[in-house]
């Protein structure tokens, strides 16, 4: 009896543990781990999420979100931030490319690049306590289309918006004192932007490539217009610059193309030449009257006391230089091609070194009161228009440019084109071609010093045409006659002198000596040919 009731005790305890071992979702040997939380949460700061994305909405038990927290994660389509969260993270959510909008209620700060590459992003809801827009907080958002910047804020950092092709604009509040590099770099549709006057300080490229700008309300009181500010603003048509600004750095306008002109204060006292490097529709550039270093006239940029011009605009097509213009300085038309033609007026005596290089000025007048050009590479002129013997022919003659001649120089400071036929190398006024002693330019053997060639006896310059002999005649300085007959060549070299081509003849070798010479020949002939026949 008792092994019976073991036994059956024994196989009670087996069909339990089979039915046990059958039972759905029972393990015998194990605990199932419980799933994984939603939210990574340590005392307060969210480290990490582990939803399934759509639209998420971070607890109220959250006061911080960690930095990258969310970074990469393409299922989130839109984030609700509660006003428990006081912080967010640097690129908290960069990179999220799925996510369309984001509303946050009270982080009042907020790292760099926290929505950075968020390119589905549309719009953002910004806190009203925020301190600061961190540097790159949008950048690369290029369909951002709606936000708006808190009056609490007090500085734009560096990219905070660069690559917000989409944003059409913002509105810059008077609590902002500064602006950081590249802070609206590429915003291609603002169409106008208004710079306060609580603005301080602005970073380079600040508004670079705001190929949309047309207009901007500059207020402003910074103290320079940095490098590329508004560089590749193509819409841009005027700008006024606000009293105050100090400087204008290179490329600040750069490639401006639809620039036509420019106001600027009379506070600045440095202009980078390179800041409207490519403003090609520039025409006038007008300082304020009061300048130290500075002024205008007729849209150029002078010194100023107007005597030097520093500047004419690339897209200026004419130009009156002031009257109390005395020198040319260099790089002054290097940027211009339109002028074609340029009248230098009496006032200049210098011509400074790379003034019309790269220019396209190719007819120029000189006047006489120029005493010094310097080179001028990179500029090939059709002619230079000035006076004989001046520093213009000069110029012309080294640079081997067409010269015409608009006059002989009053006190020439070269050589004067002599009268053809006269000669700086012969002091006695003698034609190397002639046995001539006495001095006198003759086309033949000539003892006396006449002239042969015209019923001239006395040797007479005969400048009437009607010279009865129809010879060529020439005025020497001497005031005696070279006349060539009219078979003769004559050419002038580039020194402005005539030389005679006419082919000499032998003149000055007796005949006697011919004839005594055949005279002998016949006579040694003779005697050769008489031997020959005694020999026969």
């Amino acid at each position: 009896m008792r092994v019976s009731v073991k036994r059956r005790m024994q196989m009670l305890f087996a069909a339990v543990f089979v039915c046990a071992a059958l039972t759905p979702g029972f393990r015998a040997d194990a605990t199932e781990a419980p799933p994984p939380e939603e939210f990574v949460i340590t005392d307060g700061v969210l480290t990490g999420y582990n939803g399934p994305g759509g639209d998420v909405t971070i607890p109220e038990s959250v006061t911080a979100i960690a930095d990258s927290a969310f970074a990469g994660n393409t299922s989130i389509t839109n984030v609700t931030v509660p006003a428990s969260v006081q912080s967010i993270g640097s690129s908290a959510f960069s990179g999220c490319t799925s996510m369309t909008s984001a509303s946050i209620a009270s982080a009042g700060n907020i790292g760099s690049g926290a929505f950075s590459g968020c390119s589905s992003l549309v719009s953002v809801a910004l806190p009203g306590n925020l301190g600061a827009i961190p540097s790159q907080l949008f950048n690369g958002c290029s369909n951002l289309v709606d936000v708006a910047i808190p009056s609490s804020v007090s500085s734009i950092g560096d990219a905070a918006f660069s690559g917000c092709s989409s944003l059409g604009g913002v509105s810059i509040p008077s609590s902002c004192s500064s602006i950081g590099a590249s802070a609206f770099n590429g915003c291609a549709s603002f169409g106008s932007i208004s710079i306060p006057s609580s603005v301080t300080s602005m970073g380079e490229g600040a508004f670079a490539d705001c190929s949309g700008l047309g207009s901007v309300e500059f207020n402003a009181s910074i103290s320079s217009v940095p490098s590329s500010a508004f560089y590749g603003c193509v819409s841009l048509g005027s700008i006024d610059l606000p009293s105050g600004v100090g400087s204008i750095a290179s490329n600040a306008f750069g490639n401006c193309a639809s620039l036509g002109s420019i106001s600027i204060p009379a506070s600045v006292s440095s202009i980078d030449l390179g800041a409207f490097s490519g403003c090609v529709g520039l025409s006038s550039v007008s300082i304020a009257s009061g300048s130290g270093n500075y002024g205008s006239s007729d849209g150029c940029i002078y010194d100023a006391s107007l005597s030097t011009l520093i500047y004419c605009p690339p897209g200026k097509s004419s130009i009156t230089l002031a009257s109390s213009t005395k020198t040319i300085g260099a790089g002054a038309f290097s940027s211009n091609g339109v002028i074609g033609d340029l009248t230098v007026p009496s006032s200049v005596t210098t011509i400074e070194s790379g003034a019309f290089s790269g220019s396209g000025i190719s007819t120029i007048t000189i006047p006489e009161s120029v005493s010094s050009i310097g080179s001028q590479s990179g500029w090939t002129p059709d002619v230079i228009y000035g006076y004989t013997g001046s520093q213009a022919q000069l110029f012309a003659d080294e640079n081997q440019y067409i010269f015409e001649s608009i006059g002989t120089a009053q006190n020439p400071v070269g050589p004067v084109d002599p009268t053809p036929g006269d000669d700086d190398n012969n002091p006695g006024n003698e034609d190397p071609g002639n046995d001539n002693p006495s001095g006198d330019n003759s086309g033949s053997n000539n003892p006396g010093g006449e002239n042969p060639g015209a019923s001239n006896p006395g040797g007479e310059n005969p400048t009437n045409p009607s010279n009865p002999n129809g010879g060529n005649t020439t005025t020497g300085n001497g005031g005696s006659s070279a006349t060539k007959s009219t078979n003769s060549v004559s050419t002038t070299g580039s020194n402005g002198r005539v030389k005679d081509l006419t082919p000499k003849t032998g003149d000055g070798i007796d005949a006697k000596y011919f004839l005594c010479g055949g005279v002998l020949l016949v006579g040694v002939y003779l005697v050769i040919y008489k031997k020959k026949i005694k020999v026969k």
